[in-house]
């Protein structure tokens, strides 16, 4: 994740925020796992695992399908996460709370700050949150509120890339020549020690390294920002880009666009996606949760053939997996944003 225009507090900001939307989810695996144990131990549906169920059966209860009882388990969980999401979706985010995509665009346009969120080598999102109503972000509250009503009320400029009809979130598919002069400045930041080579004093005693820090953040920053405001005007075609439409084809089968199977150094492209960015935390993955929890679930009834111990062991999963996510998203935000870990919660 990189981050430019911006100062420490509102980089900071900006940074904790997306940290804790990192291992966020729509759905509650708490919900979803009593609403199974409910139904499983408290209805009896487990039996329906049976090759005949029967709710008065006091027959042998081991003598259960594993196709029958996977199929009872995806009823279960499937039904409780669309109950969910109709809840958010229909009510919750239209009446209570924004979507979390929604709050986070907006808190980095009121911050003035603007964000690249590299998933691939060449593959990424832009989120563009230059303020329109001031050139600094750094006022009082009162003023803050002003600029606020001015832009509901239609006149300051509009919050998008020009010619992108409002549009402030996009997929973004960067060339080789844009890559390479990304990892320049990381490579700078954070050389590679090789096994042969020692450190120099200054990298012993850390002041180097600051320094080296430092600089590369600055010079990232200016990249970025000169990349996107096309000032001063790049004589190479990789540093170019481009905004459009995603082709049908593009959209349909989720592939690379054609300019970079054709050309060799294509110019950058940005498709517009208002929610495209969430893929890269928990919430733009909840299907695949889902799925991961109803294995989870399974192998464990499976192993123990008992409900409750495998609820159980689908929750500490489920912890396990958000903490493993949590810290290993919180150390690769430092290392990309050149943020120290002290700062992000």
């Amino acid at each position: 994740m990189h981050i430019f225009f911006s100062n420490l507090i509102r980089l900071v900001t900006v940074a904790n925020e997306f940290n804790r939307m990192q291992a966020k989810r729509r759905s509650s695996i708490e919900f979803s796992l009593v609403f199974v144990v409910f139904f499983m131990i408290g209805v009896g549906q487990h039996k329906n695992a049976s090759p005949q169920p029967n709710f008065h059966h006091n027959g042998d209860e081991n003598n259960s399908n594993i196709a029958l009882s996977f199929a009872n388990t995806v009823l279960f969980f499937a039904a409780a996460w669309i109950m969910q999401w109709s809840w958010r979706f229909v009510f919750y985010e239209r009446w209570i709370e924004e979507p979390h995509s929604t709050k986070f665009v907006d808190l980095c346009t009121v911050c003035n700050i603007s964000v690249f969120i590299m998933v691939e080598n060449n593959k990424g999102f832009y989120l563009h949150g230059k303020s329109p109503y001031a050139a600094s972000a750094d006022c009082a509250a009162e003023e803050l509120l002003e600029n606020l009503q001015r832009e509901g009320n239609g006149l300051t400029i509009d919050r998008g890339l020009d010619g992108t009809s409002g549009s402030q979130v996009f997929n973004l598919f960067v060339s080789s020549v844009f890559r390479r002069q990304i990892s320049k400045f990381y490579n700078y930041a954070r050389p590679k020690q090789g096994r042969y080579f020692s450190r120099s004093n200054d990298d012993q005693t850390g002041g180097g390294e600051k320094e080296k820090t430092l600089l590369a953040k600055f010079q990232l920053e200016l990249f970025l920002q000169s990349f996107i405001d096309r000032q001063p005007p790049p004589s190479r075609d990789g540093l170019k880009y481009i905004v459009r439409e995603p082709l049908l084809a593009e959209r349909l089968l989720n592939v690379t666009p054609a300019d970079f199977r054709a050309n060799a150094e294509p110019k950058c492209i940005l498709h517009p996606d208002d929610n495209g960015f969430l893929s890269a935390t928990f919430l733009g993955i909840e299907l695949d949760l889902l799925i991961h929890d109803i294995l989870t679930y399974n192998v464990a009834n499976m192993a123990f053939n008992n409900a409750g111990v495998s609820v159980v062991a689908t929750y500490l999963v489920n912890l396990l997996r958000t903490h493993l996510r949590s810290w290993f998203g919180k150390k690769n935000l430092s290392e990309k944003s050149f943020i120290n870990e002290k700062f992000l919660s």
